[in-house]
């Protein structure tokens, strides 16, 4: 059930990232839009640098976080999987859109920006993903806590 929702999630980014691309050069001419991206690169490298930086940090906050009751907990669940790969593969979109535009900055070749511009947009839209990920980790977090707490609570009650 749950590899399903994943595939179709991923599916549908994919098409949305075809149909931005597909609208950007449509919009404005491919020329334009690679001189746009070349010319830019470093700026792009900087924002994308940024954003690589939060993914892997997530990604370390996760691996502490599966080393605790609660990755266990995720584990019983069959839950870290899931996050484990999309906080990788969120991770592995990011730094291959870093690479992407530091080669762009020396090679200024065309292709090489129509496969940045592929890559940021698919980084720009994966933010979203990640970040209801994040999210969705954190409440199932607040939750486990909240049971463990409660089970002391009752512990504590029923040892008095």
């Amino acid at each position: 059930m749950y590899t399903g929702k994943i595939f179709w999630g991923y599916f549908i980014e994919v098409l949305l990232l075809l149909c931005i691309f597909t609208l950007l050069n449509i919009l404005i001419t491919n020329q334009v839009l690679c001189d746009f991206v070349i010319n830019t690169s470093g700026l792009f490298t900087t924002l994308i640098g940024a954003i690589l930086l939060f993914s892997a940090s997530f990604l370390l906050i996760f691996i502490r976080w599966m080393t605790t009751d609660f990755g266990d907990y995720l584990n019983w669940r069959k839950a870290d999987r899931v996050y484990r790969t999309s906080l990788g593969y969120s991770l592995f979109i990011d730094m291959l859109a870093f690479l992407s535009l530091i080669v762009l900055g020396y090679a200024k070749s065309a292709i090489l920006a129509n496969v940045a511009i592929i890559l940021i947009i698919y980084t720009l839209i994966n933010i979203k993903t990640m970040i209801t990920n994040i999210l969705d980790l954190v409440k199932l977090k607040n939750y486990f806590r909240r049971e463990v707490e409660s089970r002391n609570t009752c512990d504590e009650i029923r040892d008095n």
